[in-house]
């Protein structure tokens, strides 16, 4: 038994001495402090929007060591934005802090007062008006279409699908040959 809680006791004088390792050579250390945030976007979404996410997180370039960057915590800040579909964080010592982003396409126009957008899991994007967003199918007939808000995901049956039909028209092989403007 006094030979267990010595070996616990051992192991936890270990981790404590890698953890204030840790601290020192690496958190603790001018020479990690994050000197440029490297910033790419797949899509429209301008690099300022996601250094202002990464900045809100806690990241301040020339202040923030590197190493005390939760890049998982980092990854799901940028997610929670309405326009960011998935994020990956990497550190690239010494003092770099490299970020994708990808960014949430909408797939649909909801027919609503102002209009709405929706992506392919029928979250309700910002509208936009470009070229692009005009081309996009119409789903016309879904009840309480106007109290929908930006961020959040449409319940109704009719959307989800009316967004599966849309999904298969873009993985299957007879999908080239669909024309979908309007979606009753």
């Amino acid at each position: 038994m006094i030979w267990l809680a010595a070996v616990a006791g051992l192991v936890l004088v270990v981790a404590g001495l890698l953890w204030g390792a840790r601290q020192t050579l690496f958190v603790q250390n001018d020479f990690f402090v994050v000197r440029q945030v490297q910033i790419r976007v797949f899509g429209n979404l301008k690099e300022s929007v996601v250094l202002a996410e990464v900045k809100a997180f806690g990241v301040d370039p020339g202040v923030s060591n590197l190493f005390a960057v939760d890049l998982g915590e980092l990854r799901e800040h940028l997610t929670d934005h309405v326009l960011i579909n998935r994020a990956v964080a990497s550190r690239h010592l010494p003092d770099e802090l490299w970020i994708e982003v990808y960014e949430r396409r909408p797939v649909a126009q909801l027919l609503a007062p102002r209009g709405k957008l929706l992506d392919s899991r029928g979250l309700v994007l910002p509208v936009r008006s470009d070229m692009r967003t005009l081309l996009l199918p119409i789903i016309t007939g879904v009840r309480n279409a106007g109290t929908l808000t930006v961020g959040s995901v449409s319940p109704d049956p009719l959307v989800a699908a009316s967004l599966r039909l849309l999904q298969l028209k873009g993985t299957e092989s007879y999908g080239k040959y669909l024309d979908i403007n309007l979606i009753q």
